[in-house]
């Protein structure tokens, strides 16, 4: 029994999905699609598209004018009757749309009775829309109004209906305000071209939106304002027919000359988008008497002269140099393919390959890239101050310019480039560009884009990036290592020599050890800064190919040196075990400053070439090699501070500890008058993390000139637990305010520079005592102070 309940139920079920299906495709309306049949005027457009109704007729009988529009383009209208001409399409839409949903008054309900009464036997006004496909219309009469209700009657109804008046009110305007007062219809962001046509030829204007930026292909084909096409694209919606009905001058016109329309002064079309409309054009002819601002003018697709205000579209137009951008060229830097500038009488040919940029000419190899692409930043962000016409220049010399720079670019789709350049460029010619005389007061060098007789004023900072000399775009790599390839490095200085053995690479940076002239530890910081300048070396410009006098660079006596050896993996080897072998290196070679500037001549031994490092890569193997720290302990271990002068000795101790941490006291039989016990804290502490900036030399015998043979003074430091004592000798002061130091306490050992701290610097000059005569034993001072001792 169960199941066959169930079965009962699945074919219910199923056959009430048929059901509905069947009434899906036979569209018998549901209920509610019945009751809102009910409540419309016209429902027979209930499930008409707006764009399936292609026809309107409005008849007033007696009162006017019929009015007939018909469906023309997407959105368009057009007017038959009266007249021949565009018609408002918002008006007749927003008509169409109310039509369709016009529903009947729930209040007032259907009148029955003499439609007589009600102004509609006759109607006063009968609408009849046309839908695509049919020859039979869909009627409205509509009668009488009554305060804010109008009474209408559908087609082949009998009873009458209220609706509200404000719905029908386009129904009551006359036929001239169905007019499209609008000179062009189409949205501006739909807009991708504008073509602006005068009576001579040369003066026409072409802008294309390409890439959603504007740019002008004719008179010239050059970057375009974006803002400013923009807005003359937004001033051309705008317009609209001058002083409402007047403003429709004739319809149906014969004699387009007495309007000057036979020779327009100004034709301007816009272009939609692919598959978004049609061309629009209107052309302008002569002003309109006694109105200077208005044109006549006639839309392309009507023939009707119409009055318009041009007042602002003319400011929107000032002319072709007025809507280019002051950007210069139009180009994508990543795009480009070929490069050829001419300069100093060298022709530079550049190409893209697989491997990056190539110099074909005027000498084979690499490129530097980063000058590459500098230029090409430069020019494609290059911007123009003025445009000038031939006679405001005196002399611009762009027809015999300095720089000539042409720039090819690859289309899209392009294949990748090739690994070896080819012999003529490839793809479009994006750029040919003239720069001629440089005026330096202005700060402007002129130029000209070729085919464009326009001089332009640019920035002078552009030749920055053009060549200076023929090394230019030539690759600047010198050496291209690995820095953890390095086994060994010299650096000779005029008066020393630094070896130090790498240690391989780590976290905390490279560690390495000096080798000679001592054994001792780096400044890891240095050796970092060092090895990687020079496994990157690289030129800052080339000054030879050939040496011809090694005098004129001072590479016959170089005043650093610096060599290298560099070890590799052997290749081929039998097992897998780890195995190193020497390679032999290289030297660099330091000379003379380059006049005029603070670089410096360089070359590598066995090549011929020279090249210029600046300031920067030569500090990386000037700085101080040696590890800094000269001392580093904690300020608590001192116990035990002596300072020895040459005509006084003073030994103290710390005696116990406080919150302010340990109290110094004079040793037994040393007079401590005059000491200032306040400087021992900062001293120790400025002890304890001793650095030097550079080590003059790391043994031998410590020369007079230092000072150090007797020193000014002598720190000696003792700690708790620690038989080994910290010595610090200081000597004269140089003219930088540094001092010679060592920590040597004999007369052979190293000497560095010190930048005595406050606390030393007032130690440098040994204290008084009670009973040392003042400078001026007669003068008088006031009660309670001591006399100053006398310096010794």
């Amino acid at each position: 029994m169960r199941h066959r309940t169930t079965s009962i139920l699945l074919v219910l079920f199923f056959a009430g999905l048929g059901v509905l299906w069947y009434a899906d495709y036979a569209h018998v309306p549901s209920r509610l699609e019945r009751q809102n049949m009910s409540n419309r005027l016209l429902p027979a457009l209930i499930d008409t598209p707006l764009a399936d109704i292609v026809r309107l007729e409005i008849d007033k009988g007696a009162q006017g004018d019929t009015i007939v529009v018909e469906r023309g383009a997407p959105g368009r209208w057009q007017m038959r009757k009266p007249v021949d001409t565009a018609a408002d399409s918002e008006t007749v839409e927003t008509l169409v749309r109310i039509l369709k949903d016009l529903g009947k008054s729930v209040d007032a309900g259907t009148i029955d009775g003499d439609a007589s009464a009600y102004g509609l036997s006759p109607a006063e006004t009968t609408v009849k829309l046309y839908l695509r496909g049919s020859d039979a219309p869909v009627t409205l009469d509509v009668g009488k109004s009554l305060r804010e209700r109008v009474y209408v009657r559908p087609g082949g109804a009998t009873g009458v209906e209220v609706v509200d008046a404000r719905l029908l009110s386009p129904l009551s305007r006359k036929a001239v305000a169905w007019r499209d007062t609008a000179l062009f219809r189409m949205p501006s962001f739909r807009v991708a071209g504008v073509t602006i046509d005068e009576k001579d030829p040369k003066n026409q204007i072409i802008a294309q939106r390409d890439d959603r930026h504007w740019r002008l292909l004719k008179p010239h084909a050059v970057p375009a304002d974006d803002d400013k096409i923009e807005g003359l694209v937004g001033e051309l919606s705008a317009l609209r027919v001058a002083d409402n009905e007047q403003g429709f001058v004739e319809d149906d016109v014969h004699d387009l000359a007495k309007f000057g329309l036979d020779s327009p002064s100004w034709k301007i079309a816009i272009s939609p988008f692919a598959n978004s409309g049609t061309v629009q054009s209107v052309s302008f002819g002569n002003a309109v008497p006694e109105k200077p601002d208005q044109l006549y003018a006639m839309r392309g697709d009507q023939n009707e002269v119409i009055r318009v205000d041009v007042k602002r579209l003319r400011e929107a137009i000032p002319g072709p140099n007025g809507l280019r951008s002051q950007k210069v060229l139009d180009f994508t830097p990543a795009k480009v393919s070929r490069i050829r500038v001419d300069a100093l009488g060298t022709h530079f040919d550049l190409a893209r390959t697989l491997n990056g940029w190539e110099l074909i000419s005027p000498a084979p190899g690499p490129a530097d890239s980063a000058s590459v692409q500098g230029l090409l930043m430069r020019l494609s962000d290059l911007k123009a101050s003025e445009f000038l016409t031939a006679s405001q220049v005196s002399e611009p010399k762009v027809d015999t310019p300095n720089f000539r720079v042409r720039i090819w670019q690859t289309p899209r789709g392009s294949t990748t480039p090739s690994s070896v350049p080819p012999s003529a460029p490839e793809g479009a010619l994006k750029v040919d560009l003239s720069l001629g005389r440089d005026d330096l007061l202005k700060k402007t060098v002129y130029a000209r884009v070729e085919g464009d007789p326009t001089i332009l004023a640019i920035p002078d900072e552009v030749l920055r990036e053009f060549p200076r000399d023929a090394f230019s775009f030539r690759d600047r790599t010198v050496l291209s290592l690995k820095p953890e390839q390095f086994s060994k490095i010299t650096v000779e200085r005029p008066s020393s020599h630094v070896t130090i053995i790498p240690n391989g690479l780590s976290g905390q940076g490279m560690k390495s050890r000096i080798t000679e002239p001592i054994d001792a530890p780096t400044d890891e910081s240095t050796v970092t800064s060092l090895m990687l300048a020079l496994a990157n070396l690289r030129a800052e410009s080339w000054e030879s190919d050939k040496i011809l006098n090694p005098a004129t660079y001072g590479l016959d006596a170089p005043w650093l040196r610096v060599h290298w050896l560099t070890e590799r993996e052997p290749v081929g080897t039998s097992d897998k075990r780890p195995r190193k072998s020497l390679d032999q290196g290289g030297t660099l070679r330091i000379g003379k400053l380059k006049p005029g500037t603070v670089s410096f001549y360089a070359n590598l031994e066995s090549d011929p070439r020279v090249f210029v490092l600046n300031s920067g890569v030569i500090a990386a193997f000037e700085a101080e090699i040696h590890d800094r720290s000269v001392y580093s302990f904690k300020p608590e271990a001192a116990e035990g501070l002596t300072f020895e002068w040459p005509s006084r000795t003073l030994a103290l101790f710390s005696s116990a500890r406080t919150g302010m941490g340990p109290v110094w006291m004079a040793r037994p039989g040393y007079d401590s008058s005059r000491f200032d016990f306040s400087t021992i804290a900062p001293l120790v502490a400025s002890f304890s993390d001793l650095k030097t900036s550079r080590y003059l030399q790391y043994m031998g015998p410590i020369r007079e000139s230092s000072g150090l043979n007797p020193p000014r003074l002598t720190i000696r430091m003792n700690f708790a637990g620690n038989a080994k004592e910290a010595i610090l000798r200081i000597g004269n002061s140089r003219s930088d305010g540094t001092c010679f130091a060592t920590t040597a306490p004999g007369d052979d050992g190293s000497v560095f520079l010190l930048v005595p701290s406050e606390p030393v610097k007032a130690l440098l000059v040994a204290p008084g005592r009670l009973t040392d005569l003042p400078d001026d034993p007669f003068a008088v001072l006031p009660p309670g102070t001591i006399a100053p001792a006398k310096t010794p």
